[in-house]
């Protein structure tokens, strides 16, 4: 009778370790510099007075994020000028020293072409050491440089974090 309950209760602790399915690590913050050089901009004008727009560009981002990005975008200007948007962003290099590939989405949103441009974004997958890796927050237009290639910049910040 007690070799049955030892067994049992050594089965019973078995299962409860097998079963519990591992945490997800807390999130930490996520902060830096996305920037981005435009690569193809394609517009047609809608006799509303608006436009819809497509495009590819080409990003490169450092802090949190550290790496490169070919990305794609399509969106719609308003007749009042205010843009929104969708940006598919495919991102090769690492995160908190963790190397693969993500696909992110980021919305745009501005008031006008000369407004500054915000927007949320999300990671949609990745594979490597970022298969698991969940994210999002938001992200601030900052400026453009005067010169060519007329390199603009955003600050990004939001939460990362490993989902097991």
């Amino acid at each position: 009778m007690r070799r049955t309950i030892l067994l049992l209760a050594a089965i019973a602790l078995m299962l409860a370790m097998v079963g519990t399915p591992a945490a997800a690590e807390p999130p930490v913050p996520a902060t830096g510099v996305w920037s981005w050089v435009g690569g193809e901009w394609n517009q047609v004008d809608l006799p509303s007075g608006g436009a819809r727009f497509t495009g590819t560009e080409f990003g490169h981002w450092t802090g949190t994020f550290v790496g490169t990005s070919a990305e794609s975008y399509k969106g719609v200007i308003m007749p009042n000028g205010t843009l929104t948007a969708l940006i598919r962003i495919e991102f090769t290099g690492s995160v908190d020293g963790a190397h693969g590939t993500l696909l992110m989405q980021t919305t745009v949103w501005a008031k006008s072409l000369v407004e500054p441009m915000t927007g949320r974004w999300v990671i949609l997958g990745g594979s490597g050491d970022l298969a698991n890796l969940r994210g999002q927050g938001a992200w601030i237009f900052e400026s453009c440089d005067e010169d060519p290639p007329w390199r603009c910049y955003a600050d990004y910040s939001g939460q990362v974090n490993i989902v097991p």
